[in-house]
């Protein structure tokens, strides 16, 4: 055989349709394959792929174990995390070797385990105060929005939504109430809405909506977007209103702060408006802390201050770590204030943050 011939073929003249059409059937078979054996590989195994530490130039970098991208990022969303926030977990897990993402984001002891390790981390690494505190309060934040349980996070169709749960159902600016028959169909099964008046709500087929219902644990909400697929009437003059199927399943968490019994000894003072501007008054009244968290604190104190007070708050924890925080008295019940945190610099926060999560012991 002339094998100059045959390269000759090859290589003279324009390439042929069928040719063309082979070469990208080839690409997008082989494409599939890799896609495929990536997604296998990441069930198998979500810690398999590698994301970016949270700051490459930390001089004792945490351990090098790598995740999934897709998973971690996909795992992270759920959890309502922003771009920032998602560096700074996977830093946190990374920190301290942690091999099971799910695990780890499901138990607040091992949350509250990895972050400290973290916080230690960016304590020992940053010098400027300024870039520091920045990363404590994405820390604290991050922490902060992780302290639901999320450990309904396995769901992620509406074909897995568990039946017989209260459902709102969002229609532009209209909200309705209904409950759940069926998810096990073809269909994500509803009882149809009705008004206040209890007529039943009228949707044409192909509305667009949005689905809100608890998890099972009641601790966060899970919601997806649909459209109406149909509506069905039944005995009685019932009506079941049949939703499409989602595989895009969002997490909402109900952030709240946790909070911690201090016994630190503070002062307060009382302020007021003048005109546009806050005027400190310079009396100061003694107080103790009895228990404090980002969003506020409870102040035991002799002095009557009535609910609607504006007061400076004053401490120090720890170290010489002094905090100066805008509040206002919410409560007041048998000298004791609840107060609610209007202002205070990223600093103090982030002392605050550290004594409730004792990363500072």
């Amino acid at each position: 055989m002339n094998l100059d011939g045959l390269f000759e073929h090859f290589t003279e003249g324009e390439p042929t349709q069928g040719a063309i059409f082979f070469l990208i059937g080839l690409v997008a078979v082989l494409a599939f394959f890799v896609i495929t054996s990536a997604f296998k590989k990441y069930v198998k195994d979500p810690s398999s792929v590698g994301a970016k530490n949270l700051d490459d130039d930390d001089p004792e970098k945490p351990s090098q174990r790598q995740f999934s991208a897709f998973a971690f990022k996909l795992l992270a969303r759920k959890c309502g995390l922003n771009s920032e926030q998602t560096k700074m977990l996977d830093y946190a897990l990374k920190a301290d070797g942690v091999k099971d993402p799910v695990k780890s984001i499901g138990s607040s002891e091992l949350l509250d385990k990895h972050f400290k390790k973290a916080f230690r981390l960016i304590q020992k690494n940053t010098e400027n105060d300024e870039e520091m505190q920045k990363k404590f309060d994405v820390l604290f934040a991050t922490r902060s929005m992780l302290e639901s349980s999320v450990e309904d996070l396995d769901i992620t169709s509406s074909r897995e939504v568990s039946e017989n749960v209260n459902v709102f159902i969002n229609i532009e600016n209209d909200r309705y109430s209904t409950n759940l028959i069926s998810a096990k169909g073809e269909t994500f099964d509803v009882a149809c809405p009705t008004t206040a008046s209890g007529e039943a709500v009228k949707l044409a087929k192909g509305t667009k909506l949005e689905v809100f219902m608890l998890t099972r644990s009641g601790r966060s909400n899970l919601t997806f977007k649909s459209r109406v697929a149909g509506l069905v009437e039944q005995q009685r003059g019932a009506a079941k209103l049949k939703l499409e199927h989602s595989e895009d399943i969002k997490y909402i968490f109900q952030r709240k702060n946790r909070r911690k019994e201090a016994g630190l000894q503070c002062g307060v003072f009382l302020v007021s408006n003048v005109g546009k501007r806050l005027v400190v008054d310079k009396k100061r009244i003694n107080g103790t802390i009895a228990d404090i968290s980002a969003g506020g604190c409870a102040i035991k104190t002799s002095a009557a201050i009535s609910p609607g007070t504006k007061l400076k708050i004053e401490f120090t924890e720890g170290k010489g770590a002094n905090v100066a925080v805008l509040g206002e008295v919410l409560r007041s019940d048998k000298s004791v204030l609840s107060i609610k945190f209007l202002k205070l610099a990223r600093k103090s926060l982030n002392i605050i943050n550290a004594f409730v999560y004792d990363f500072n012991q």
